[in-house]
């Protein structure tokens, strides 16, 4: 089983090490503007001395403004630094889940019917079956059969030759989802969302609901 929408998340694996470097180089960029702004002062400080004033004088007036000059820019850079470290947090935690939620969705291609439920249980308890991280995926082939997607986002799902005996999509979007081929014996779509569905040579039975 091919996901998609995965295959498109595993195709921008790059970027997060994109990012990386990103953070990195701003880091250097804020060390670049700390280490200016102090040549600057100091040659500004330099240049309006008044000609009556002592270097002594002069020098002890600037070592208190530059001081405090300096001590401003570090807390901005720790600040930036604090914003960094927390995007790079949460980077990390989203690599993380996309490769917890990538291996779950491998799983459902060779398990069996107790195997996938457990999968999607993971799945639903983690809120992926509702934020949208299942549009696009690839279930061709899937055996399915009896599981709950109720409530589930799946839109512009594919559920090509899929096994979906009894399953239920409740209250779930396959808004653009592709169901062709796929044994709906006995699926219920009870309040699904179906707009733009395709639905052609499915097998289907008196249980079957259609919206």
């Amino acid at each position: 089983m091919i996901l998609k929408g995965h295959r498109g998340r595993a195709d921008s694996a790059g970027r997060p090490a994109a990012r990386g470097i990103g953070i990195r180089r701003t880091e250097h960029v804020v060390m670049l503007l700390l280490s200016a702004l102090a040549v600057v002062w100091l040659g500004v400080g330099a240049l309006t001395k008044p000609p009556d004033q002592g270097w002594r004088e002069w020098f002890s007036g600037f070592s208190v403004g530059i001081g405090t000059a300096m001590a401003a820019a570090v807390l901005t850079f720790l600040l930036i630094d604090m914003m960094l470290a927390r995007q790079r947090e949460t980077e990390s935690r989203e690599n993380d889940q996309r490769e917890r939620l990538g291996n779950l969705l491998a799983r459902l291609r060779v398990g069996g019917v107790e195997e996938n439920r457990s999968v999607l249980e993971q799945m639903r308890s983690a809120g992926w079956l509702k934020n949208g991280q299942l549009r696009d995926a690839d279930f061709s082939g899937a055996n399915l059969e009896g599981l709950d997607l109720s409530s589930a986002d799946l839109r512009m799902a594919v559920f090509v030759g899929t096994r979906l005996r009894r399953a239920s999509f409740r209250n779930a979007d396959v808004s653009s989802a592709r169901f062709t081929r796929a044994d709906l014996r006995g699926a219920r779509f009870d309040g699904a969302v179906t707009q733009g569905a395709d639905f052609t040579m499915i097998t289907k039975d008196e249980d079957t609901f259609l919206p």
